[in-house]
C-alpha cells in the first residue's frame, strides 16, 4: 500500500467546514459540508481569505468515516500539498 507524505516545509491551510447534510443511499452515504465564515478564532484566517467553500463525500457503508460527520457539527479541515 503506497502511502502520501506531507511535506513539513510546505505551508497548510486550516478551514471549518459545517456539516450540512448527511444522505443515505443505497449502498453508503454522501456527506456535505461548507465553509464555516465566522471571523474569528482559529477560522480567522481562512474565512479572512477564502469565505466559501464546499465538500462533497461518498462514503460506502460498513465505513468508520460515515459514522463520523454529523449533521451541525463543525470540522477543522487541514490543507497540505503531498507528493
Amino acid at each position: 500500500m503506497e502511502t502520501t507524505k506531507p511535506k513539513t516545509n510546505r505551508p497548510s491551510v486550516i478551514a471549518k467546514f459545517s456539516c450540512n447534510s448527511v444522505t443515505h443511499f443505497s449502498f453508503g452515504k454522501n456527506i456535505e459540508l461548507n465553509a464555516v465564515n465566522t471571523h474569528d478564532g482559529d477560522n480567522k484566517d481562512f474565512a479572512d481569505a477564502t469565505p466559501t467553500g464546499l465538500i462533497k463525500m461518498g462514503i460506502s457503508d460498513g465505513r468508520p468515516a460515515g459514522e463520523f460527520f454529523k449533521p451541525g457539527k463543525n470540522y477543522l479541515v487541514t490543507f497540505k500539498e503531498v507528493d
